[in-house]
């Protein structure tokens, strides 16, 4: 896959009916990550499937203890709405965040902010369309009283040119 220029995967644990640090798993991920490709996942709650703990932030912590966190991208800022969670389990641990579906919830939040302000080298943009309009999105980074030009260009480009490579 990385011949043909594919440069990372995202699984979805919930969805694709596996624990996200199971035995099988973690040796996909190894094998994945010895071609350099960025491993994207749906992480934390999900709304849709409350029972379900395949994408529980633990889970997460054993997989960054693992394998590392440089290549790890964690959507949803890594947890929805367990933001004290993320930060103790893998606030500082290396591993990426993106702000696919979060921005909103994460403005109007302190905890949230803190998580961010900790970590603001490991944030992504994201939008999880079609849930969430990227336009909107891109305004409200540029548009942000809070953020600076430095963060605001981290989190629409500067970040992610850490995990790929462009042609």
């Amino acid at each position: 896959m990385r011949n043909a220029g594919i440069q990372g995967i995202k699984f979805h644990p919930g969805y694709q009916n596996f624990p996200a640090d199971s035995v099988e798993a973690l040796r996909a991920y190894e094998e994945i990550l010895k071609h350099d490709m960025v491993l994207h996942f749906h992480s934390g709650f999900n709304p849709r499937r409350p029972q379900c703990d395949y994408t529980a932030l633990e889970r997460f912590s054993t997989v960054i203890n693992a394998l590392g966190g440089s290549k790890i991208v964690l959507a949803h800022a890594g947890g929805m709405d367990e933001w004290q969670k993320v930060i103790d389990l893998l606030g500082n641990r290396g591993c990426h965040f993106d702000i696919a579906w979060m921005l909103e919830k994460m403005r109007a939040d302190d905890v949230a902010r803190q998580l961010y302000r900790q970590n603001d080298d490991y944030f992504l943009f994201g939008t999880d369309t079609p849930w969430c309009d990227q336009a909107h999105y891109v305004a409200l980074i540029q548009n942000s009283d809070t953020l600076t030009p430095d963060q605001r260009d981290k989190l629409l480009f500067k970040n992610i040119l850490k995990l790929i490579d462009l042609p």
